[in-house]
This record gives C-alpha cells, sequence and structure tokens, in this order.
C-alpha cells in the first residue's frame, strides 16, 4: 500500500464548531455535516492543475522533489452562497482520474482564473 495524495481542508469560522463536534474515525465531513447539522453542499468549484510537488509533500508521499502532482483546489458553498470549506488535494498523477461532464442543460464549462 502506497499514500497517493494529500488533503488539506480549511473551514470559515461560523462552521469550524460542527466540523470540531465530528467524530475523528468518520469516513465524510461533507455527510456528517449534512446528516448531523443539516449543512448541505450546494454547489462547489474546482479548479484541477499540475504543479511540482515541494519538499515537504515530496517526503510524505515518497517521490522525488519536484515531481509533478496534479492538484485540485476547491471552494464548496451551501446553498445562500457562504463557503463552506476550502480544500486543496494534490495526487500522484497514476493515481486519479477525473471526468467532467458538460451539456446545454447544465452549466457551461469556463475558462477563469481560480483566485481562492
Amino acid at each position: 500500500m502506497r499514500d497517493v495524495m494529500l488533503e488539506r481542508t480549511s473551514y470559515p469560522d461560523w462552521i469550524a464548531d460542527r466540523v470540531a463536534a465530528i467524530a475523528d474515525d468518520e469516513a465524510s465531513v461533507v455527510e456528517a455535516l449534512t446528516r448531523d447539522f443539516g449543512v448541505v453542499t450546494a454547489f462547489a468549484e474546482h479548479a484541477i492543475d499540475a504543479v511540482p510537488v515541494s519538499s515537504a509533500d515530496a517526503t510524505l508521499l515518497g517521490v522525488r522533489r519536484a515531481s509533478p502532482l496534479l492538484r485540485v483546489r476547491r471552494v464548496s458553498y451551501a446553498s445562500a452562497g457562504e463557503p463552506i470549506e476550502y480544500g486543496e488535494d494534490r495526487y500522484l498523477p497514476d493515481a486519479v482520474t477525473f471526468l467532467v461532464t458538460a451539456s446545454r442543460e447544465s452549466t457551461p464549462l469556463t475558462r477563469t482564473e481560480f483566485s481562492r
């Protein structure tokens, strides 16, 4: 077994106490927030790019410094528009595949600079 990703997530003040109350062995913070506190993720923004691994992350993942990682930055929002979480995940490039589906009926894909 090998480590294939690093996840770093932070939460705004309005929800931090609820997140802190979730058991350490809970499989999904998102599911626990919905089930236990009624906080539902209405939508999220994801930015996906490639970055070189830092020295610290290279040690954690067992790869050479500056090796490429797939980075996914996200901001999740509740229905009223308040942010629920800010996250950044870094994956070894052979560990994950992302599928993005677009259609006329859904929100169109756009190319923008992710600035969060």
